[in-house]
């Protein structure tokens, strides 16, 4: 494996006019869509709040608590507390501290809310105050976690080849906009799959990683890497398939095609992932390592 290419809902109901806001809070959590899969998981951070701010969330257990760093939308204090709640399997209930315009509405208000965590998103519904608006409420509303900061973390457990730390990270970053078509994080994830054994996985990841590869004209050198890291997942799960390692063996030919470099000639005759390859002539070939007739 090579290293390199990376660094349901219920309705809160209630007599009159009720206004309802979606609110999403883009993560890469866990579905809990059955007792045996985990319950959700919110990362403490920073977070964009729509034209809110950023808020920084700190996650204790199942209390999730977050203030306000920045912004210009309404006029909070640095520091100042603006959402609380707590974590119940996948139900997050709490309530929301922003300003409010409307005749008897006072600046600010608390509203409340009641969320659904599926894989990507808490969404949420809350209740404005008859006869106010809540300014940059009025629309959907989408809570992401902050980018920079995910990616830092998600290259810190890379470098320390900490991969149960790195799979989690990487599996939201690919589904923020900011990577969600970026090959090399793709790349990143499939690696961390294939260094977990998790093979079928890595496999479909760096299939997904090619595609976008190929269609943004990507380096010679990523595409490269791309192709060796996915024969690698493909040695993994071929189970002495002879289709699977056929596509093994020609994407590695044509990772040699694309960076004939003797890093990855190295790589072909000492790396563990190719083992299941290594009997095989045409590997033998490609790596140099057949002896001819003598």
């Amino acid at each position: 494996m090579r290293f390199k290419g990376g660094n349901l809902p219920t309705l809160m109901e209630r007599a009159g006019r009720v206004s309802f806001l979606v609110v999403c809070l883009t993560t890469s959590v866990v579905a809990a869509a059955t007792p045996s899969v985990p319950v959700p998981v919110l990362l403490s951070g920073p977070y964009q709040v729509g034209e809110l701010g950023v808020f920084n969330l700190k996650v204790t257990r199942n209390e999730v608590k977050g203030v306000y760093v920045s912004g210009a939308r309404c006029d909070f204090r640095v520091d100042e507390p603006l959402l609380e709640g707590t974590l119940e399997g996948s139900v997050f209930v709490g309530k929301l501290t922003t300003c409010l315009e409307g005749s008897g509405c006072g600046t600010t208000g608390v509203i409340p809310f009641l969320g659904v965590v599926s894989d990507t998103s808490i969404t949420s519904y809350l209740t404005i105050p008859d006869g106010c608006s809540a300014p940059g409420l009025d629309n959907r509303l989408t809570i992401q976690i902050d980018f920079a900061w995910l990616k830092k973390l998600a290259d810190d457990a890379w470098r320390a080849r900490k991969w149960d730390a790195a799979l989690p990270l990487l599996r939201r970053m690919v589904q923020l906009p900011s990577a969600s078509s970026d090959p090399k994080v793709f790349n990143q994830l499939g690696v961390a799959y294939n260094q977990s054994k998790a093979f079928a996985e890595g496999r479909q990841v760096f299939e997904t990683a090619l595609e976008l590869a190929i269609r943004n004209g990507a380096p010679a050198e990523l595409k490269s890497d791309i192709y060796y890291n996915l024969a690698c997942a493909e040695a993994g799960v071929a189970n002495r398939e002879p289709v699977i390692q056929a596509r093994a063996i020609e994407h590695l030919r044509q990772a040699i095609q694309l960076n004939p470099s003797a890093l990855l000639r190295e790589g072909l005759a000492t790396d563990a992932d190719l083992d299941p390859l290594r009997g095989l002539p045409e590997f033998q070939k490609l790596a140099g390592t057949r002896k001819g007739p003598r």
